[in-house]
């Protein structure tokens, strides 16, 4: 298995949000949908990006899913 590394020279605000995204796979793709092994993981989390982006609602955006806040709130 062959993995491409990006290297970028995060900010702090970048790097909060990373960590932030990071748990939130760790707690809820690992221990929610029971991730047991390597064999799917991933599908796993291309399914969890689009449960987050499109189907979970986030409290700190007025209860709409980040895309539901995007199409409303974002000037084009």
């Amino acid at each position: 298995m062959t993995f491409l590394i990006n290297f970028h020279v995060f900010n702090l605000t970048e790097n909060g949000a990373m960590e932030a995204i990071n748990g939130w796979i760790k707690e809820e793709l690992f221990i929610d949908f029971n991730i047991n092994n390597s064999n799917d993981i991933h599908k796993s989390i291309e399914d969890y990006i689009h449960y987050f982006n499109y189907e979970r609602p986030q409290c700190t955006l007025k209860y709409l899913t980040p895309i539901q806040y995007k199409d409303i709130y974002y000037v084009k």
